[in-house]
């Protein structure tokens, strides 16, 4: 083995997985009552229902100084017409709380461009480490509510207060009946979903859940949210798609929607980057824009061309799409120097690794698609080896394999097919 080969099968392998066209669809279920969580390397789905949730917490750690409000944000269900309002800014009264001029009171709306602003960030001043909801006690280090907040649901109207935020480790809140009835106190620790962006309350029935896989398996999220860049309305019930944390979209239009070309278009890091625009409602029936390709830039900088093709409303909630791979992965090849080449692939008996610039402290792992890892192997060697392993007793299917040194990770899709 030398260095030549490695160049030519990390070439080979980018020049294999490019350019693939596959049609796709995902479901949200009739009156679009599902949330589908969608990766688009592999197409995995993850679907969960999205109805049985009111109010979701950051579970997002603080990274001071550059981020504090993702650790602090506080949304609530925009597609499910759940009204959130605020009598006065800075309103500690609590159990006396009522909704008289409830007309007037102000209404509140999540960002559908940033996921780390919602209606409770109402009045954010993150330079005061004010984050609308409650400010951050130098002291204590907690951040203490200082507002109360009505929530009209389904059946009847809440009043509900953050207490804190401990430590940035768990949330206390209470909310109510107006009439102080049915007072809970709920707390909702972030460390049981450690990778996850939040955590869910459900107000009527106190549960808190765990609906959304790791943040490190989706990319896109098909669902019905409250749109506030419909022209003339200040909030519309919509359905779409949104786009994870580090994940860019570049809307390029009017184009030939067979062209994989992106140059002139802007990548944009906002939620909305597909949103709901690339259907029409023409009664009776529901018309697709075209001329419209959609470019999805993932945090490892893959790009993926999406063109929608079909959209049934909610009867089905089905939406349809083609899917191109136009760029692989620039995390295979190099960090911090360090490369990787699998090959054959597909592998049916024998994996052969090559591996560049080690320095006796590798890992070499194969995980399956759902994150399970099925093979493990420490690399005891340095600068440029190659190695073996056997993967006939693995299931036919898609794998990751990564090569991870010193914090340092590189990775390679891999099929096994036997």
């Amino acid at each position: 083995m030398n260095k030549v080969l490695l160049s030519i099968l990390l070439a080979g392998t980018t020049l294999a997985q490019a350019q693939t066209t596959f049609n796709d669809t995902v479901s949200l279920s009739s009156s679009y009552k599902d949330a589908v969580y969608y990766k688009l390397s592999d197409g995995s789905q993850s679907s969960v229902l999205n109805t049985d949730w009111h109010l979701a917490f950051s579970v997002q750690k603080v990274h001071f100084p550059k981020n504090t409000l993702q650790a602090v944000t506080l949304r609530y269900n925009g597609g499910s017409n759940l009204i959130v309002s605020q009598k006065a800014f800075n309103d500690t009264a609590f159990f006396t709380g009522d909704t008289v001029g409830y007309s007037t009171f102000t209404k509140l709306y999540d960002s559908d461009s940033d996921i780390d602003t919602g209606a409770f960030n109402n009045g954010l001043n993150i330079s005061q480490f004010d984050y609308g909801w409650g400010v951050y006690n130098t002291t204590t280090k907690n951040i203490h509510g200082r507002n109360i907040f009505y929530i009209q649901l389904a059946s009847g109207i809440k009043k509900f207060r953050v207490v804190d935020l401990a430590f940035d480790t768990i949330w206390q809140v209470q909310y109510a009946n107006l009439d102080n009835s049915n007072l809970q106190t709920v707390s909702i620790p972030k460390r049981p979903y450690l990778g996850k962006l939040f955590a869910y309350l459900n107000l009527e029935t106190n549960a808190v859940t765990d609906r959304e896989p790791n943040a490190a398996n989706w990319d896109l999220l098909f669902h019905k949210y409250a749109a506030l860049d419909v022209p003339g309305i200040e909030v519309y019930p919509s359905t779409g798609v949104w786009s994870n944390k580090g994940v860019t979209v570049a809307k390029a239009y009017p184009v030939d929607v067979t062209s994989n070309d992106y140059s002139g278009f802007t990548f944009s890091k906002s939620l909305r980057g597909i949103g709901r625009d690339w259907k029409d409602y023409v009664a009776p029936n529901w018309i697709v824009a075209d001329s419209v390709s959609y470019f999805v830039k993932t945090k490892d900088n893959a790009i993926y061309k999406l063109v929608f093709t079909g959209f049934k409303g909610s009867a089905t909630g089905n939406i349809f799409f083609s899917k191109t791979t136009v760029q692989t992965p620039t995390a295979i090849g190099e960090v911090s120097n360090l490369k990787i080449a699998c090959y054959p692939n597909p592998a049916s008996s024998t994996l052969t690794v090559i591996a560049d610039n080690l320095n006796n402290n590798a890992i070499f792992s194969l995980t399956d698609i759902s994150g399970k890892q099925v093979l493990f192997s420490q690399l005891n060697e340095t600068g440029f080896k190659a190695f073996q392993f056997d993967v006939s007793n693995l299931a036919n299917g898609l794998y990751i394999a990564t090569l991870n040194q010193n914090g340092n990770k590189v990775q390679q899709r891999i099929v096994v097919n036997k």
